[in-house]
């Protein structure tokens, strides 16, 4: 869920709910493993095809205070390089 959320006199555009929450928990497994990318399966099975991800399963990576058990995958090869190229040139495009 998106949009603008407050009063009439102070508004802040957010994003809210599920997704969110397990986007910010992988970010913060990408710092306790030292990863700079990691996804969730669920999101891998969503866009394959659209980009070019060979991920490999984390065997014993858990998600903090997930109600669930999430297969969470790390793209080989990512570094912060690696992304940093890759988002100059989507921003090209």
């Amino acid at each position: 869920m998106y949009g603008n959320i407050g009063s009439r006199t102070r508004l802040g555009f957010t994003v809210i709910g599920p997704a969110v929450n397990m986007a910010s928990r992988l970010e913060t497994l990408t710092k306790q493993l030292g990863k700079p990318v990691l996804l969730s399966r669920a999101f891998a099975d969503a866009v394959e095809g659209e980009f070019d991800l060979k991920s490999g399963r984390i065997s014993g990576a858990r998600v903090q205070r997930s109600d669930r058990a999430v297969c969470v995958l790390r793209v080989k090869g990512a570094s912060c390089d690696s992304i940093a190229t890759a988002k100059s040139q989507a921003d090209i495009r």
